[in-house]
């Protein structure tokens, strides 16, 4: 494609756009009219945002020194499973319990879109399930994770901004302090399992302790101690240690287990302050009650901290004690093993001794190796904390965040223009009329012979003027006609049709104006009325014909040349028709008859022009076109429907001869060429004015 080619189509499309701008403006104007009135009505919604931050390293409190470093596909893996928990049914549920949202008025009147449609086809509403405060939450949250960094939003819409902000945040502390439940929970669960490896290590013990004691039992039965020996003595107080011992750590298991799981009043902990606080926390609790802003329930929260803190204390007074009579039974222990070894045992009974000393040490060992982590689990379920944490709360948003009237509207504007201008190509290609020759031509694919202008007459019919107002834009435009007629094919004897798609297109007053200026050049013209079911060149030239086409078709008169009359404007011979024909039209047009008059039509005349019926009602057109040697079909502009049109041309393609000519013109058009000195100006033909094309 050249520059000019370019430069064209350009122009061509911005032709287009003006002769569309109506429409395009029109469509632009309604899709921003229903935007706006949208935009009045719709809901606003508030948007509130917290940012999460997460460390993805573990922490001991109990020891700070030590955090375990992982690596980056580790860290980035950890911070994308946190999104999918914040994003969670577990966490959604929570929230909803947490906040009440099943009793919240404010966040019930905001059904979702899918639950509004269903509403509207149901009997009744109906209460929102749990399913559907859930959907209707996750709806409502947003949890994204910023890039690759460790920090996550959460951003809640509603259309209370102070619910937006209340539920971001509720949503980001309900999931910090599950993280801290789960912590402590997997912690508590690792106890359990230690826990049963530690009775398992404490029978171990007590197994081979019990057997050491009782080899030492029997050897002491064999070999009795003299009275008031030290192994005697010591045999009575080890007993009696060991028995305080046990007491003393069932007391702190029992302790630890009711402190862990917050069951303050499952039974007595101790005497004293303990047991004072736990009587204080029991009557608090029954009294408490469900009201809002009920002041014993804060009583009942300080209760309880109190008593956990005294419970931590009591507990760490309790573990020392039993480390302490541990301490004493395996010194005892060793007392009395080192007594009896130095009463001088035979060697058997020493080997079997330090055999049974030494299971009983590994043994301990490793009770002591358990109980040491089982006391480290314990201390770090107390002492769990968050691995996330709210960085910046949400607070209530000042502005909608939707919808953006702005940009709803620049895209309503933008939109509007696009649909308007996909109508007017549909409208200029497809489904409208054709206001133009540039667009008649894209259309149809044909030559164009020219454009008539809209005028009407006063004082006479349109075609006069070729007589009257020869230097009229409508002289012109008829003679461009008959200058494409002539280059198209040479000069010569021609049989011309003109015809249209549907009637009213103004083909018979053009095929007069077109015979008037063939006449008024000097040739010698007839022209024929061949629509024998509603003939009008007579009305339109204002003659009562004594004979007509139909009689010579149906035998009523003789020779052609006996009906002809003359036109005096232009002197050209015209046959005319008038009445109806009492039988079928195609068959007079299809009969020798008829091809006989276009022979001696043809001989006789320089020029014949045949104003035929329309082509799409009836047949009469198809028949007559295969006789012509030129078709000229007339268009009337922004009237006639483009897909009638192109059926208009099929047909006749099918019917005319490969050698015949096929032009358009486009006839009323609202917009003609300006021709040189007519536009108002002097030289105008008078009784004669340009109208403007009303859609």
């Amino acid at each position: 494609m050249d520059i000019q080619e370019g430069q064209s189509d350009l122009k061509g499309l911005l032709a287009l756009l003006r002769r569309q701008a109506r429409l395009i403006l029109l469509t632009a104007a309604a899709i921003c009219a229903l935007v706006l009135v949208w935009l009045l009505t719709v809901t606003p919604i508030f948007q509130a945002t917290a940012l999460v931050l997460v460390d993805p390293a573990q922490k001991n409190l109990l020891d700070p020194g030590e955090r375990a470093t992982p690596s980056a596909a580790t860290e980035s893996a950890r911070v994308d499973s946190e999104v999918e928990i914040l994003r969670s049914d577990a966490t959604a549920l929570a929230v909803i319990a947490r906040e009440g949202l099943a009793d919240d008025p404010l966040f019930r009147a905001q059904p979702r879109l899918r639950d509004r449609l269903a509403a509207l086809v149901s009997d009744g509403a109906d209460e929102p399930s749990e399913g559907k405060l859930l959907l209707q939450l996750k709806d409502q949250t947003t949890v994204r994770r910023r890039g690759l960094t460790y920090l996550i939003t959460v951003s809640v819409r509603s259309p209370d901004a102070v619910q937006a902000a209340r539920l971001a945040n509720a949503t980001v502390e309900t999931y910090v302090a599950r993280q801290v439940d789960a912590k402590i929970q997997m912690a508590l669960a690792a106890r359990d399992v230690l826990q049963s490896r530690i009775n398992t290590a404490r029978q171990a013990v007590q197994q081979s302790e019990q057997a050491l004691d009782n080899f030492i039992a029997r050897t002491l039965e064999t070999t009795p101690a003299a009275p008031g020996s030290r192994v005697a003595g010591l045999r009575d107080t080890l007993a009696a240690a060991d028995e305080r011992a046990g007491e003393a750590e069932a007391r702190a298991a029992r302790l630890a287990d009711t402190g862990l799981l917050g069951d303050w009043g499952a039974e007595t902990l101790a005497e004293g302050p303990l047991a004072a606080l736990q009587a204080q926390w029991q009557s608090l609790s029954t009294a408490v009650t469900d009201r809002p802003g009920d002041p014993v329930r804060d009583n009942l929260a300080q209760a309880e901290e109190n008593l956990a803190e005294a419970a931590t204390d009591r507990l760490q007074v309790l573990r020392e004690d039993v480390t302490s009579h541990e301490g004493t039974v395996s010194a005892l222990r060793r007392q009395l093993r080192e007594e009896l070894l130095r009463e001088g045992l035979d060697p058997p009974t020493l080997a079997t001794i330090y055999e049974l000393q030494q299971e009983a040490e590994i043994a301990r060992r490793q009770y002591q190796t358990h109980l040491q982590r089982l006391r480290e689990l314990e201390a770090q379920a107390s002492l769990q904390i968050a691995d996330s944490r709210l960085v910046s709360p949400a607070t209530p948003p000042v502005y909608a965040s939707f919808p953006n009237k702005r940009q709803m509207m620049a895209v309503a504007l933008i939109l509007g223009l696009g649909l308007g201008v996909g109508l007017a190509l549909l409208r200029e290609y497809y489904v409208g009329g054709v206001t133009s020759v540039r667009q008649l031509r894209n259309v149809l694919h044909l030559p164009v012979a020219g454009a008539v202008p809209l005028v009407s007459g006063e004082g006479g019919t349109i075609a006069d003027a070729m007589a009257n107002a020869p230097l009229s834009p409508f002289a012109e435009a008829i003679r461009r006609v008959r200058a494409s007629l002539d280059q198209a094919k040479g000069e010569g004897k021609r049989v011309i049709l003109v015809t249209s798609s549907l009637s009213g297109e103004g083909k018979s007053t053009l095929a007069l104006a077109l015979a008037r200026a063939y006449g008024l050049a000097g040739r010698r013209v007839l022209l024929i009325d061949s629509d024998l079911r509603h003939p009008s060149l007579h009305e339109i030239m204002g003659l009562v014909p004594d004979q007509s086409l139909l009689d010579y078709l149906s035998g009523a008169t003789g020779a052609a040349s006996g009906f002809c009359t003359r036109d005096p404007l232009s002197g050209a011979e015209v046959i005319l028709g008038a009445g109806h024909a009492e039988q079928p039209t195609d068959q007079l047009l299809a009969s020798e008859a008829f091809a006989g008059l276009l022979s001696e039509a043809r001989d006789a005349f320089d020029i014949v022009i045949l104003d035929s019926p329309p082509v799409l009602p009836v047949v009469d057109a198809r028949y007559i076109a295969p006789l012509v040697d030129a078709v000229v079909l007339v268009v009337q502009a922004a009237a006639t429907g483009q897909n009638d049109l192109r059926q208009c041309v099929s047909q006749i393609q099918e019917a005319i001869t490969p050698s015949t000519q096929l032009s358009v013109v486009l006839n009323q058009e609202a917009e003609g060429q300006s021709s040189y000195r007519y536009n108002g100006h002097a030289n105008a033909p008078t009784g004669f004015r340009a109208l403007p094309l009303r859609r």
